[in-house]
């Protein structure tokens, strides 16, 4: 598998380049591996395997008790971690990313990994840190050919393709077990996703790995740094939270821990993460290929040129948004038509839209939705220093230092 670094670089900068937007999403599993021109025929023929599975509201729906599982255990931890410090969990950041390599590999994998285990095994614990490896090395290498890289970037190469190898090889384990259990098993609309995948017989294996690899990479620090940035928000906005535990007190019967069914009537923790991704856009650009001449504000602009939005800029921006630096959900609400009525759809695009738009959306929505309503359900937020969050750009735009949050029990 010598090969798999390069190949997976030369299809992620093949996304940066003529598509960011699919590494550009907050939610999620959402990343597909395209060949380096990220369109035409080759393209359509690797979406249309994947769209179907992650983009179908059954199929992910399917995977709720199992997203509920996860999060429960993730809200069991901070009661640990908290420990004696004030009611703050240390090193947030990496339990959220511990919480998404487990959610996303439960989908991808179709089984528990083990990523929130006291007791993890030796592979778990290399799985992990090969995650944290690849995605750093992601960030360092993404805009350099693999070729650069192997001569003037040597030890970052060798960490990078080390990282690869291990996650490979993991997750060809799984997969090499799914084939054989549906070899000869006919195609089932309810199967999960890696099943569905394999049953259409389209991907050679390495595409395979490949898919899976980059739709893991994709989902876990976006996913997970937009828990940080929401539960930043609602810890410093009592009013908000307020808010949220009466919706999830509601929809959820006492003693019950919500599952997909219940996020069907919650309007306002939608809201919430909505207003999230607003202000705190995990991608801050999508890019667009023009396929034709155009006028843009007058501008003519030939087909074949680059256009890209900055959607950290557009999420703050007066000119759309009404008191843009202010954190009000209420503004995506249907009963207030008329700010709604205002926005223009292509205002809000951390998901992308068209053909393009983020595959992993439905996924990473649940996600999010299941741990931030487990965790309204039992905890009281407050943050351990009421100030601005500060923001780095990496491969995301991701908070410079870990949130710190008292998360004290709810009486």
């Amino acid at each position: 598998m010598k090969d798999i670094g390069s190949l997976f670089l030369k299809e992620t900068r093949g996304l940066l380049t003529l598509d960011p937007k699919n590494i550009a999403q907050p939610m999620a599993a959402e990343t597909v591996a395209t060949h380096s021109d990220g369109q035409g025929k080759e393209w359509h023929r690797l979406r249309s395997v994947i769209d179907k599975p992650l983009m179908k509201l059954k199929t992910v729906e399917s995977y709720g008790e199992g997203f509920t599982a996860v999060a429960a255990d993730l809200v069991d931890r901070f009661v640990t971690l908290r420990g004696t410090n004030g009611g703050v969990v240390e090193n947030l950041d990496v339990e959220l990313f511990n919480w998404a390599l487990e959610s996303i590999s439960m989908v991808l994998y179709e089984k528990r990994m083990g990523c929130l285990s006291d007791n993890r095994s030796a592979k778990i614990i290399e799985f992990i840190q090969a995650s944290h490896e690849m995605t750093d090395m992601t960030n360092k290498l993404i805009l350099f050919p693999p070729k650069f890289s192997k001569l003037f970037r040597r030890k970052d190469w060798k960490t990078f393709t080390g990282s690869m190898d291990t996650l490979f090889r993991i997750a060809k384990e799984s997969i090499d077990q799914k084939i054989q259990e549906i070899a000869d098993k006919p195609e089932d609309e309810n199967a999960g996703v890696l099943e569905q995948m394999l049953a259409k017989g389209v991907l050679t294996p390495k595409e395979v790995y490949a898919n899976i690899t980059q739709l893991m990479a994709a989902a876990v620090d976006s996913t997970s740094h937009t828990v940080q940035f929401l539960l930043h928000e609602v810890s410093r906005q009592p009013d908000i939270q307020g808010r949220l535990l009466e919706e999830v007190e509601r929809v959820v019967p006492p003693g019950v821990k919500p599952t997909a069914i219940h996020f069907r009537d919650m309007p306002y923790l939608k809201a919430v993460i909505k207003e999230t991704l607003r202000l705190y856009p995990i991608g801050s650009v999508i890019m667009r290929n023009m396929p034709k001449d155009d006028v843009i504000m007058g501008y003519h602009v030939p087909a074949g040129t680059m256009v890209s939005v900055a959607l950290y800029a557009l999420g703050r921006q007066e000119s759309v948004y009404d008191d843009p630096l202010t954190f009000k959900p209420d503004r995506w609400m249907r009963d207030n038509l008329e700010e709604r009525q205002k926005l223009n759809p292509y205002t809000f695009l951390s998901f992308g839209f068209g053909p393009r738009m983020c595959v992993g959306r439905r996924i990473a929505e649940m996600e999010i939705q299941t741990l931030v309503s487990l965790i309204i359900q039992r905890f009281e937020l407050k943050l351990d220093e009421d100030k601005p969050v500060e923001i780095i750009s990496k491969l995301f735009l991701v908070p410079k230092h870990p949130v710190r949050i008292r998360f004290t029990d709810r009486k």
